[in-house]
């Protein structure tokens, strides 16, 4: 059989035991002590290093945060002014598109227009001659009448841009 001891099981509950006391008397001599002293002041002096260092690292992460925080700044800035430029430049693609899609419906109802003047004008019906004498020319005289306007259109927009000229022609209200 085993032993079973019949001691609770909380160590405040046991019963008081028989101390014994025993002294130990220990001295140290002076070169003890100052080796003792020495590594008390090398610890001292290592944990003042660590502090100083742990003040450099607490400055360096504090500046860290700022720069930190003033480079969100600046990428929001940046963001905000991307965001402008995109939607000034949707603005204007939306405006030029438009005006070119008017552009080509004022064409295409200037052509229409020309073929119900020539219709009417019931050149079918003309001798084969004529219209062989004049039809060579029809194309000429329109690629003619073209080029004079996209040049005019092109020299206007040139005299508008001239700050000179505009100065010469502006209407000064006194």
């Amino acid at each position: 059989e085993r032993h079973r001891s019949h001691k609770p099981a909380c160590p405040l509950q046991w019963p008081p035991r028989q101390h014994q006391t025993t002294m130990i008397s220990h001295t140290l001599d002076r070169g003890q002590v100052e080796q003792v002293l020495g590594q008390v002041e090398a610890v001292t002096r290592a944990v003042r290093g660590i502090e100083a260092k742990a003040g450099k690292a607490h400055t360096y992460f504090t500046v860290i945060q700022g720069q930190r925080e003033e480079l969100a700044r600046q990428a929001e800035t940046a963001t905000s002014i991307i965001d402008r430029i995109s939607d000034m430049l949707n603005r204007r693609s939306d405006n030029a598109l438009n005006f070119l899609v008017d552009s080509l419906d004022t064409v295409a109802n200037l052509v229409e227009h020309l073929e119900m003047t020539i219709y009417d004008l019931h050149l079918q019906a003309a001798p084969r001659q004529i219209q062989r004498e004049f039809g060579p020319l029809v194309v000429p005289v329109a690629v003619v009448v073209l080029v004079v306007t996209v040049s005019n259109c092109i020299f206007g927009f040139l005299l508008a841009g001239d700050e000179a000229l505009a100065e010469l022609f502006s209407m000064n209200i006194l």
